[in-house]
């Protein structure tokens, strides 16, 4: 499944999910349960899924839940939904208002799709942020402690996606404010830039 999977860009989470829980991939490990009496998944469900969450990264959200419900059944959706809340993705506000060290081995641990997406929602709070004055002080802080964690970590790709965004200008309150509030981070990203 992962090859295929691959091959027709499966979201990433189902690639997962089913390269740990192959009886789920054509239900099997569910008739052999309810005798065929509920929904089960399949591939074509599985790939139907991955379409309409690829861009659906809030997986506690209810209507995310629902979704998968119903394009793969109550008990595939129950299983897969109970994993990605176990391999759940820290959140921008977490990342930048929460406890940096303590969030730092998780982040660590990331693949750099998962950076990509965390990258992009750094980007998106940053785009609408709306916290006083304090708060913001912290959230340059950790911005600049989270570009630092990805230079140390040896991140390229990862690096390059984050530097990509300041450049491209899609996020345009989000550079004014490390412009404004994290000079040293932008400084690191102009040098980084400059290096390539």
């Amino acid at each position: 499944m992962a090859f295929v999977g691959r091959k027709k860009e499966l979201d990433s989470r189902i690639i997962k999910f089913i390269s740990e829980n192959p009886d789920y991939l054509d239900g099997k490990a569910l008739r052999r349960e309810d005798m065929g009496l509920e929904k089960s998944p399949d591939r074509r469900a599985w790939e139907r899924l991955s379409q309409i969450i690829k861009d659906y990264q809030d997986a506690s959200d209810t209507i995310f839940k629902k979704i998968c419900a119903g394009i793969i059944g109550m008990q595939a959706a129950t299983k897969f939904y109970s994993e990605l809340s176990a391999n759940k993705l820290l959140s921008a506000k977490d990342i930048l208002t929460g406890d940096f060290k303590k969030l730092q081995p998780k982040i660590k641990s990331y693949e750099t799709s998962n950076l990509a997406v965390i990258n992009e929602s750094l980007f998106r709070y940053l785009e609408v942020c709306k916290d006083d004055d304090a708060t913001k002080v912290k959230i340059a802080k950790n911005l600049e402690a989270y570009f630092d964690l990805l230079v140390d970590e040896k991140k390229q790709e990862a690096l390059g996606h984050f530097s990509n965004l300041f450049i491209v200008k899609t996020y345009p309150n989000a550079i004014m404010f490390i412009i404004c509030k994290a000079p040293k981070l932008q400084d690191k990203l102009i040098n980084f830039v400059v290096s390539l």
